[in-house]
């Protein structure tokens, strides 16, 4: 089967065309409720779907992105290792730990909703794909 080309309209075109989307919802108003529920062991699907469920739309990416510092205001720092004293790399390593172990943990705590029951249905057929 043959893929359809199509050409991409000029910069000032998809620039018009993306004035007339609506906006995403913001979860700014919701940081407290999102906090709140991360720091009692929630994982971030679940939140999502808890916002949903509270008429508020809210995928999973929507609500980690919105609970995560935004890069411009946390810009990645571009030196070297070995130019970092040893508190920072100490920092840095412990940062990675804490960011792998929370990862690891939202894992976790999903498989267990899921053998629990919590997840309706449709979100475990989904996942399963």
């Amino acid at each position: 089967m043959a893929t359809k080309k199509v050409k991409a309209p000029d910069s000032a075109e998809l620039f018009r065309l993306a004035q007339k989307e609506s906006a995403a919802p913001i979860l700014a108003d919701y940081l407290d409720s999102i906090r709140l529920l991360k720091n009692r062991g929630w994982s971030y699907r679940r939140i999502a779907k808890w916002l949903s469920d509270h008429g508020v739309p809210a995928s999973f990416n929507q609500v980690y992105y919105a609970a995560t510092p935004i890069r411009e205001e946390n810009p990645p720092d571009t030196r070297e290792w070995n130019d970092l004293s040893i508190e920072e790399q100490q920092e840095l390593e412990a940062k990675a730990d804490r960011d792998k172990a929370d990862l690891e943990a939202d894992k976790y705590r999903e498989e267990q909703e899921r053998k629990l029951g919590i997840w309706p249905e449709e979100e475990n057929k989904e996942k399963e794909k």
